[in-house]
């Protein structure tokens, strides 16, 4: 006699960790700046996603973003701060 199928639950190591996303203010609140400041780096290419009307960070990608940019700061076309020598 045959056993009834059924359906196994997920076996644990089939889950994956997703790391959840921020809002602004939680982000804005972690770097200590202004949500207006994110707004600006977002013109320079700060990596979000737009749910809906809401803008929401991944924590890991915005790490790597600021460390690749953060020698960049003033951008490619601009002096350094001190005028000329």
């Amino acid at each position: 006699m045959r056993k009834p199928k059924t359906r196994a639950a997920w076996p644990e190591k089939r889950r994956t960790y997703m790391e959840p996303y921020w809002s602004e203010d939680e982000l804005a609140k972690h770097l200590k700046v202004s949500r207006s400041f994110l707004w600006e780096l977002r013109k320079k290419g700060l990596p979000c996603i737009r749910i809906g009307r809401t803008v929401r960070y991944l924590p890991m990608e915005v790490t790597k973003w600021l460390s690749r940019n953060q020698n960049n700061q003033q951008g490619p076309n601009k002096e350094p701060q001190g005028g000329r020598s």
